[in-house]
């Protein structure tokens, strides 16, 4: 019965291209997602499992315990979208392919895809197989914790591909590594944004020391003021002597000569 539909269908649209309408495509229902990559969605029970199980590792902060995976944006691979050109691209093409095919556990649905991202088990079958794939040499995957409601946290931790490959036999350890050294790295700038400065007063004899030493000079701790000798004061006392053109009388006085009478 469905068959017949569609043929129905096809017929009147046949119809309608004959009597010179134009053929418009149809709307997307409402509530429905346009898929941006050609990936399949896959459910989220069996990723968690695989997480939560011997196949992925947890990290511990003291509260609680979640699952530690990988992000791979598809900005690393210049954009992943079902375009003809990324179609006709063959290094994405065998990339999609293995993911499709299930090569490497990953976790891919329609939040996802909206964010243009795709989440990988992390462990050392998916960086092997990861590593086969020369468009990913010089990617970069984002470090992210998953819950086992399949909320998505990520942290701050990148690391290439190279760097992945080098600790893929304990990515645990790697991770747990990087995050204890950050939490190291936080510990120290804030014992050092702790630690109160007094204010120096700078002495002025070490300034002048300072000085003293650019210039040549060196200047005694202390300075003393020159003491001057005092001279010594001596009272002599000396007779007037007469000035020339003044007599004198007998008894000692002197009296100024009457000019009128001379």
């Amino acid at each position: 019965m469905l068959w017949f539909g569609k043929k129905d269908g096809a017929s009147k649209a046949s119809k309608s291209d004959s009597n010179g309408s134009v053929k418009k495509g149809k709307a997307p229902k409402k509530g429905k997602h346009q898929k941006k990559a050609p990936l399949s969605y896959t459910a989220l029970e069996p990723f968690v499992d695989s997480l939560y199980g011997d196949n992925g590792f947890r990290y511990d902060d003291g509260s609680e315990s979640r699952g530690v995976v990988l992000i791979l944006p598809f900005s690393e691979l210049g954009g992943l979208t079902t375009s003809k050109a990324d179609k006709r691209d063959q290094s994405k093409g065998v990339l999609v392919t293995a993911i499709n095919k299930g090569d490497f556990e990953v976790y891919y649905d329609e939040n996802q895809d909206e964010l243009e991202q795709l989440i990988i088990l992390a462990n050392s079958d998916s960086i092997d197989t990861l590593a086969d794939f020369s468009i990913l040499k010089n990617a970069e995957f984002r470090w992210a914790y998953f819950g086992e409601d399949g909320e998505v946290e990520e942290t701050d931790y990148v690391s290439t591909m190279s760097e992945l490959i080098e600790h893929r036999t304990d990515l645990e350890g790697y991770f747990n590594s990087i995050f204890d050294e950050d939490e190291d790295n936080e510990v120290v700038e804030s014992t050092q944004n702790n630690i109160s400065h007094e204010p120096v007063v700078p002495e002025v004899t070490s300034e002048l020391n300072d000085l003293s030493e650019l210039n040549g000079l060196s200047i005694p701790e202390t300075v003393e003021e020159p003491v001057f000798a005092q001279p010594e004061i001596r009272h002599e006392f000396s007779e007037p002597t007469p000035e020339v053109g003044i007599v004198g009388d007998d008894d000692g006085f002197y009296e100024e000569p009457d000019l009128e009478q001379m």
